[in-house]
């Protein structure tokens, strides 16, 4: 099987898959992470970055890559504003964000211009602590997202992990 197949099967099917044969699972994360994808790698190194994942084990990490969706943005679209929550990790691939906040009198101040391999809400949206800042796409921008439900699915699968790194998930 390669990997080109592993997207044309439903979750479904994978699923009653790796219930009946408990090796496949295995054997196909292990093929899946010798993968050299371009993006694959590029994430992987970003999220290695973030430092409760430094110790993460590699299936985990490479579970949250695949988990992660690209988001393709125009100049001047918003991600989030002052007010919200944050409810998702951003990794900008391409392009470059603005963190700004605006003055009483309406003029814009800059505070930082990420780009590529820069992570935005590494441990806010896990809290979906309140944002103070606005981010906004300072030009053409590419970038991956992930969302709280899509972690803790992919985290609790690893339970050493999140009792080492006190990361505790509640509905």
């Amino acid at each position: 099987m390669d990997y080109g197949m592993y997207g044309s099967i439903s979750q479904e099917i994978f699923n009653y898959l790796i219930s009946i044969e408990s090796q496949l699972r295995n054997v196909l994360c292990k093929k899946t992470m010798l993968y050299e994808d371009t993006f694959r790698i590029f994430l992987n190194k970003s999220l290695q970055r973030v430092e409760y994942l430094k110790t993460a084990p590699e299936q985990l990490i490479s579970d949250l890559c695949f988990s992660m969706t690209p988001c393709f943005l125009d100049k001047g679209d918003i991600l989030a504003k002052a007010g919200d929550k944050a409810k998702k990790l951003y990794i900008v691939f391409a392009g470059m964000i603005e963190i700004f906040t605006q003055m009483d009198n309406g003029t814009e101040f800059i505070i930082e211009r990420l780009t590529s391999g820069s992570v935005i809400n590494p441990t806010a949206f896990l809290i979906e602590d309140e944002i103070d800042t606005i981010f906004r796409a300072g030009s053409t921008a590419v970038i991956f997202e992930l969302n709280v439900k899509q972690f803790v699915d992919e985290t609790i699968k690893y339970h050493d992990f999140a009792s080492r790194t006190a990361i505790r998930i509640s509905d």
